[in-house]
């Protein structure tokens, strides 16, 4: 009997379930810790590799920036030299395009291109357009550096969209070796410019002389003729009140031919003996009109003045067509009388 009753004593089974249900929830303790750990650990990797990643993003696009400073300047030299040959007889709108896209390859051929094989690029230039803050630094080892990528050559090639920088990388190392490499293709395309004068420039070419600080003639016993319209801006000679943008002196005479328009922010003055004469539906607009002691002004069609006419000594004015002006009502009826 104390045998059998032996054998069926569990009063220990108690302490071993207990023992065995701790050692279980610990492993899933030490589980669940090193999961966390290895998330922590991992959302750390990916942001100092994210972060890497946009430093060489912003290296790109610094470079991106400064080429894209180059393609303003080729594009503004390229269109400035046709336009300056816009009137020429034989300077039909398809030879334009084709002159702009000769000058803006030659532009920036001239930039981007090696010294002595423009079919090729110059990774130095491009370098030069990484900021301070991403640039390689040879103590450290970090920052961009600009390469080609492997097997294959800076090329530099014209196409019918613009021109192309090919096989560029661009790898960026930070100060826990981090690197990054982008691989890419730059595409400089050609601008869209339309030279067809009725939707670019519908009234300039009408313009022969165009001076934003005013003119002067000053050309002795000459007669300059302007067979286009005329913008002479403004400047000052002495007082705020002596408002000038075309001015004529020393024996000169100027004739605004047939149809023409003269604009000026300032005044029209003749002095010296010099003289101004305007052809039949020529238009005026200015700010005041100057005739002083032995000078002379005709004006034919319509003058349009802000603030008046006046004659010093004996300034002769003859005056043809309509005049539009402001003047002293009072003084008008004295003269009258």
């Amino acid at each position: 009997m104390n045998r059998w009753k032996k054998s069926r004593d569990n009063r220990g089974m108690s302490l071993v379930m207990v023992i065995g249900t701790v050692a279980l929830v610990s492993i899933l303790v030490v589980i669940v810790l090193s999961l966390s750990l290895m998330n922590i650990q991992m959302k750390s990797v990916y942001k100092k590799s994210a972060d890497n990643f946009y430093d060489a993003e912003a290296a790109m696009d610094e470079i991106r920036t400064g080429l894209q400073q180059d393609v303003a300047d080729a594009a503004t030299t390229a269109y400035l030299s046709v336009m300056s040959q816009y009137s020429a007889s034989s300077y039909q709108d398809a030879v334009r395009q084709s002159t702009f896209r000769e000058l803006y390859r030659k532009e920036l051929k001239k930039k981007i291109g090696q010294t002595m094989d423009d079919t090729h690029y110059d990774i130095g230039y491009l370098e030069n357009y990484i900021g301070a803050s991403h640039r390689y630094e040879a103590a450290t080892g970090t920052g961009a550096r600009l390469t080609t990528q492997d097997g294959k050559d800076a090329d530099f090639v014209v196409t019918q969209s613009g021109l192309v920088i090919m096989n560029l990388e661009l790898s960026y190392k930070d100060a826990d070796a981090y690197e990054s490499v982008v691989d890419t293709d730059l595409v400089l395309s050609y601008p869209q410019v339309n030279f067809i004068q009725s939707t670019s420039v519908p009234d300039l070419l009408n313009y022969c002389v165009v001076a934003d600080e005013g003119v002067w003639v000053n050309n002795g016993n000459r007669t300059l003729t302007m067979n286009g319209n005329v913008y002479a801006g403004n400047y000052y000679t002495g007082s705020s009140s002596d408002r000038n943008g075309f001015h004529i002196d020393n024996s000169g005479s100027v004739m605004l031919g047939l149809r023409k328009t003269l604009i000026t922010r300032g005044g029209l003055t003749v002095e010296n003996q010099g003289s101004f004469t305007t052809d039949t539906k020529a238009t005026i607009w200015a700010d005041n009109l100057n005739v002083y002691s032995n000078a002379a002004l005709s004006l034919s069609g319509s003058t349009y003045v802000s603030d008046d006419l006046t004659i010093t000594g004996s300034g002769d004015v003859t005056l043809r067509g309509e005049y539009y002006g402001y003047g002293n009502p009072e003084t008008a009826k004295q003269r009258h009388l």
